[in-house]
């Protein structure tokens, strides 16, 4: 393996241990991830989640009773993310040739329910937006909206995160962004 690898899954390694001690699970109950995308990138953040001691559940289990004292992650696909129009099951084929006749079911489904979010998928001008500023307004004003952070590891400006409209620096990795 890699010695920078190495170097980056012993620091995982460690985050890891303070994870494990629950001491910020005890305010805010069980952490819960999404990853969006099953790609290199999208396993690349699972492997490291798994560092971190998370435990992986179904998409769907994110609406359940979680154990507080747990992290979990979950990996969704486009099959979470969109529906035809008319409420029809996802069909991948059909897509790529009609993204339009699609809409996405992720944000009120999915997102709000999840404390991180992270995106690893491939996308196009043609498909809808993973988030929407539209989006991110009506559930920032949800109190029961869970979500604190979302990391765009595709950073495509304008992209499936809409309102991503800068790129961040090694030296300023973060940025602020006020739906509201």
């Amino acid at each position: 393996m890699h010695e920078k690898l190495v170097n980056c899954h012993e620091k995982a390694n460690n985050i890891g241990k303070i994870f494990q001690n629950n001491w910020f699970k005890k305010t805010i109950g069980p952490i819960v991830i999404g990853i969006m995308g099953s790609g290199q990138v999208g396993m690349g953040a699972k492997d490291m989640l798994e560092k971190f001691g998370c435990h992986q559940i179904s998409p769907d289990e994110i609406h359940k009773e979680l154990d507080d004292t747990k992290s979990y992650y979950t990996i969704m696909s486009r099959e979470h993310y969109l529906k035809w129009n008319d409420g029809a099951k996802f069909d991948e084929a059909d897509f790529k040739e009609n993204p339009h006749k699609y809409e996405n079911i992720f944000v009120h489904d999915y997102l709000q329910h999840m404390h991180l979010f992270i995106n690893a998928i491939a996308w196009s001008l043609d498909y809808p937006h993973l988030i929407s500023k539209e989006q991110i307004k009506e559930i920032s004003s949800n109190p029961k909206c869970k979500l604190l952070a979302i990391s765009d590891l595709t950073c495509w400006i304008g992209g499936p995160i809409e309102f991503l409209d800068k790129h961040t620096e090694s030296e300023s990795p973060f940025r602020y962004y006020d739906p509201l």
